[in-house]
């Protein structure tokens, strides 16, 4: 609250010193109107310079006073403006040497004055008086303006008092509620006051009892404690005869358990042994029965897996000799059609010979071991028969041999596989030497015409030299007759050969 003094304290202090300049301005303005409609005496030729001195003198006063625009907004400029009509004013009473030296304006009116009492004597006065006229209007306009923002600016300082006023009646209501508060805010603190006090005693009255209490509990305590050990002593004593008491009694029904359970145990074993015997005999019975039934389905099983060895062998054997007969007759073809090729038709199928017989090798490679297989086979057998009691090394043979014979059907497949694939090859190789005898007659043909381009060539030159010799070749011969520009062979020539395939 004291802030907000302290701020609208100087904004009275301004608004007051800016209502001061204005009626100073005011009464001045009020001084200058008066001194604006003293008469002026009329021109006369006695008094001659004096009176023209005089009227140059009041019309530059009045032509100065109304070059100078009034400010009307800020105290400051009137004030100032006041001044500058005052200083105006003062030398009116002076000499007239001062208003000699003072050349007039081009525009002002004074010189306008003076040139119209050069030109006469009765317009001059009636100038004077339109100037002195509109001079006084205009003066009066800016008053009036004057008059009307200073009526304004009273307006606004009058509204800002009034709320000025209002936030200070607002503020002594608060200032006034706050201090209510504050009392009643006292009145309460005293009063906790007394109830802390009163709290203080209550306390320490309670802090009494307390001490008071615990002394009692322990004195209680002990005592709860002598009688607690006593009824703990005479507890003891009394479990301990009844522990005995049931231990006795526990030892005498667990004997005569024991003789209960034994017996029955006892009779029990008997049944179970009688039990066992008798499981073992069909047991027995029933291994036997099995072992025979495996037997005979296992001499079975081996007559069949030998008949089909020996016939899948002799087919084999059958089909290999097939294959090795038909090779070795389409071997036999393919040399005999490969001598009749050049030098060069022979290496490569020497080159092929080679790769072929090394492809056969490696092909009759799996039927050498045929025969080892067939002995392991049979010593398998042999060992199969000696170990018939035996069921599970007998289901693991018969496993192996499954095993084994899908090894067989695998290498049979292999084997023929690889002899589609020899075929393939003896075809290609087929292919080939067809191809490479194709290109030896394309050879030996183009060398036969390339023998008989040389002959004819060798016969040509022959000729030439001859006539060359006998001079029977003229310079007047035409060169188409010339064997220098004979036309170019024919397709059989080099240069129109088809090119090989390679």
């Amino acid at each position: 609250m004291f802030t907000l003094l302290g701020y609208f304290v100087p904004l009275l202090t301004f608004v007051f010193q800016r209502d001061t300049p204005k009626q100073d301005l005011l009464s001045c303005q009020s001084s200058e109107n008066e001194e604006t409609f003293v008469p002026r005496t009329p021109f006369s030729p006695s008094h001659g310079g004096s009176g023209r001195r005089a009227s140059c003198g009041s019309a530059h006063n009045t032509s100065r006073r109304s070059m100078v625009p009034p400010l009307q907004d800020s105290p400051v400029a009137s004030r100032k403006e006041f001044q500058k009509d005052g200083d105006v004013a003062h030398p009116a009473l002076s000499s007239p040497k001062r208003f000699a030296m003072v050349s007039p304006k081009p525009h002002s009116p004074v010189r306008q004055k003076s040139c119209v009492a050069r030109l006469g004597g009765q317009t001059e006065g009636l100038d004077e008086r339109l100037l002195a006229v509109q001079g006084l209007k205009e003066r009066c306009e800016e008053q009036a303006k004057q008059i009307s923002a200073l009526q304004a600016q009273l307006g606004e300082t009058s509204i800002c008092m009034d709320v000025l006023a209002i936030t200070t009646q607002h503020f002594c209501h608060k200032n006034e509620i706050a201090l209510v508060k504050e009392r009643e805010l006292s009145l309460e603190l005293s009063r906790i006051r007394d109830e802390v006090v009163v709290s203080v005693g209550r306390w320490e009255r309670l802090q009494g009892e307390k001490a008071e209490l615990e002394r009692n509990f322990e004195q209680q305590l002990r005592k709860l404690k002598v009688e607690q050990e006593k009824e703990l002593q005479d507890l003891q004593e009394s479990l301990r005869e009844e522990q005995q008491k049931e231990t006795e009694l526990l030892q005498q029904q667990q004997s005569s358990q024991l003789e209960q359970f034994s017996s029955l145990h006892q009779q029990q074993v008997e049944e179970m042994t009688e039990n066992h015997e008798a499981a073992m005999l069909e047991m027995e019975a029933a291994h036997n029965a099995t072992l025979a039934t495996l037997q005979e389905e296992h001499a079975r099983t081996v007559k069949n897996l030998r008949m089909a060895h020996e016939q899948q062998k002799k087919s084999l054997e059958e089909e290999f000799e097939k294959l090795r007969l038909s090779l070795q007759d389409q071997v036999d073809t393919l040399t005999f059609q490969n001598r009749s090729l050049s030098d060069r038709a022979k290496r490569f199928e020497e080159a092929l010979r080679r790769s072929t017989d090394e492809q056969i090798v490696e092909a009759l490679a799996p039927y050498q071991h045929i025969e080892e297989d067939l002995k392991s086979l049979k010593e398998v057998l042999e060992m199969k028969n000696q170990q018939i009691h035996q069921q599970e090394v007998k289901i693991s043979e018969l496993e192996k041999l499954a095993q084994k014979n899908a090894l067989l059907e695998e290498r049979v497949q292999v084997l023929q596989q690889q002899n589609e694939d020899l075929k393939a090859r003896i075809d290609l190789n087929l292919a080939m030497s067809r191809q490479l005898s194709e290109e030896n007659a394309n050879l030996q043909e183009y060398v036969e015409k390339e023998s008989n381009e040389k002959k004819r060539l060798s016969r040509t030159n022959e000729e030439l030299l001859w006539r060359l010799q006998t001079g029977e070749l003229s310079p007047h011969m035409s060169p188409n007759q010339s064997p220098l520009h004979r036309p170019s062979p024919g397709p059989g020539s080099p240069s129109h050969l088809p090119p090989f395939p390679r």
